[in-house]
């Protein structure tokens, strides 16, 4: 992700419709982060931000947000001017450590 390369736009289709086929898969209970955190880096890498619902990628950073590459996913997927609300939901989710 730290590295400028120019991505074909047919790999960049193929990395979309596996993101998609991915996002499907990611369970929401809390217990698929690491699934959360493969999908945020193809997501990331491929620059696959704008394809998907902001709020949506805003509930997987939720889930990563025990990682330290969580604030670089965050901003790697077109979120970073969210992460103020990122931060906000996890206090009130009772995640204050999280937010620090």
């Amino acid at each position: 992700m730290g590295i400028d390369v120019n991505i074909d736009n047919a790999v960049k289709e193929k990395a979309k419709k596996r993101a998609f086929e991915w996002k499907g898969k990611v369970r929401m209970d809390g217990e698929s982060g690491l699934e959360a955190f493969g999908f945020l880096h193809l997501v990331g890498t491929y620059g696959l931000g704008s394809e998907f619902e902001k709020n949506d990628l805003l509930e997987y950073l939720l889930l990563i947000a025990r990682y330290r590459q969580g604030t670089m996913l965050c901003k790697a997927v077109g979120l970073g001017d969210k992460v103020q609300d990122l931060i906000q939901k996890l206090i009130d989710s009772g995640k204050q450590l999280l937010a620090t």
